[in-house]
């Protein structure tokens, strides 16, 4: 028996164990990044049965995706962070 919404309808999205397998992410962490709104509706998941209490889909390929974004955005926080420091070097010293 299918148990992701692509060989149902052929939708990209899936079920949680199938979302855990392709990500990594733990069940848990999974339903608290979408309940913490890191993951957006329709991008990350969706309510399969259109009600905010039914089933819900996993895109894996999305949620890799945010996994790559949050990776990039770690990795130039350093940076980020080092551009934001006011320099008075303009001012000088004469």
């Amino acid at each position: 028996m299918p148990t992701s919404t692509e060989t149902k309808r052929g939708a990209r999205f899936r079920s949680i164990d199938e979302a855990i397998r392709s990500t990594g992410i733990s069940a848990s962490q999974l339903r608290k990044l979408k309940a913490d709104g890191r993951f957006t509706a329709g991008i990350e998941y969706i309510y399969i049965s259109g009600s905010k209490g039914g089933p819900v889909g996993w895109d894996p390929i999305a949620i890799e995706q945010w996994q790559i974004k949050q990776s990039q955005l770690i990795a130039d926080a350093p940076a980020k962070a080092a551009s934001e420091i006011e320099d008075f070097s303009i001012m000088g010293t004469e």
